[in-house]
């Protein structure tokens, strides 16, 4: 006679030095937690299911991590662990032993590749930092010309539906190479018409 457990088992999956799909040295463990829905079948259908379920694990862990990427190691962690308990559950049940959870615990990196993407984290910080330092000095307050409410009326030449005083000075000399011909035409004739009623009124 035998006595199985029918709780549930946990078993630590020791580290493993894995090569990812990107040529990354990686070591990784895991933790698995599992039991027996089938006293019969683990006993009669393998020797030892504890050793066989943790060595199917061990192997599995080698070669699907093997397969994925650093960035869906590091990110795609549940989706990680679905295709492991999958895989795993899949070689016991013949066992009856039934693999509930697998969890991927840590991953250590070799020391070049986390002062890599430090570095790569870094300057990516400095180039938000210079893209936020240079719409602080755009004209507007960080707006682009087409942003501007007095851009439509310019790119279509309709001076008078702008607001008042925004043609002449109102428009900056940044907003000039976006006036049609028509609008700056009548930008110059608006510059010139005091000029020319002071004549008139001298005369």
């Amino acid at each position: 006679m035998m006595r199985v457990d029918l709780r549930t088992i946990t078993k630590v999956i020791e580290p493993q030095d894995i090569i990812t799909r990107d040529n990354v040295s990686v070591r990784v463990n895991a933790v698995l937690y599992f039991r027996v829905i089938d006293p019969m079948r683990s006993v009669l259908e393998v020797a030892d299911f504890l050793f066989a379920t943790s060595q199917v694990a061990l192997t599995t862990l080698r070669s699907t991590l093997g397969q994925a990427e650093l960035d869906d190691l590091l990110t795609e962690r549940d989706k990680v662990n679905r295709r492991l308990q999958e895989i795993i559950d899949g070689h016991t049940e013949p066992w009856g032993v039934k693999v509930s959870v697998v969890e991927v615990k840590d991953v250590d990196l070799p020391e070049p590749m986390k002062r890599s993407m430090a570095r790569q984290a870094e300057a990516e910080r400095e180039r938000r930092a210079k893209v936020i330092n240079a719409e602080g000095e755009f004209p507007g307050r960080g707006q682009t010309p087409a942003s501007r409410p007095d851009h439509d009326a310019l790119s279509h030449g309709d001076a008078d539906a702008l607001p008042a005083g925004s043609l002449g000075r109102g428009v900056g000399p940044e907003f000039h190479h976006h006036l049609p011909v028509a609008a700056r035409t009548v930008a110059a004739l608006s510059r010139e018409r005091p000029r020319r009623r002071g004549c008139r009124r001298a005369g």
